[in-house]
């Protein structure tokens, strides 16, 4: 017998009902490794039904207005995440102020910590904004993740040194990397 919320040896992704909106987003991303998961003989045009089978409550009510017709197309799930996204996902403002926070103040190197990992989770920080249209110069970057490294003068100097006083993102990682090659002090 196999465990609650179990199904041959995976797990079962759990039922969307509206009630918290916050959990929607993780929701979304475990529905969709649930549909790439699916057997290459569950052809894409039953994506859409069998994603409804794991709505309920307010969250199925959104999906009522999508005709059956379109829903069992080949991307008819597409349009079932794009009725849910429009109501129970991030508002933009909202997700970029959080991205925002997150690359600005939250992403510091850490007490232990390599800077190619700083470097690994500054720059995810820095594809979440892209994701909302944020661009900042290279320069800018570079300027960051100098602070963010939170070096002492004569470390900061021989960077500087090596990048010949360029503050371009690309050329401070090479610089650190050159002058750290074990990714610390």
């Amino acid at each position: 017998m196999s465990a609650p919320g179990k199904e041959d040896g995976q797990a079962r992704l759990e039922k969307f009902d509206g009630t918290q909106p916050a959990a929607y987003r993780r929701w979304r991303r475990k529905a969709e490794l649930m549909l790439l998961a699916l057997p290459n003989t569950f052809s894409k045009d039953r994506w859409g039904a069998k994603l409804c089978e794991f709505l309920s409550g307010e969250a199925e009510e959104v999906t009522e207005s999508i005709p059956l017709d379109k829903i069992v197309k080949e991307y008819g799930h597409t349009l079932v995440l794009a009725a849910l996204d429009a109501k129970y996902g991030d508002l933009n403002k909202d997700a970029l102020q959080r991205y925002l926070k997150e690359y600005f103040f939250d992403v510091v190197i850490k007490p232990g910590e390599t800077y190619r990992n700083l470097v690994i989770r500054l720059e995810t920080a820095y594809r979440h904004l892209q994701e909302h249209n944020v661009e900042l110069p290279e320069e800018v970057k570079g300027l960051f993740l100098l602070r963010k490294l939170q070096l002492d003068a004569n470390a900061e100097a021989m960077v500087m040194t090596t990048t010949k006083g360029s503050l371009k993102y690309s050329e401070v990682v090479e610089g650190v990397r050159a002058i750290f090659p074990q990714g610390a002090k």
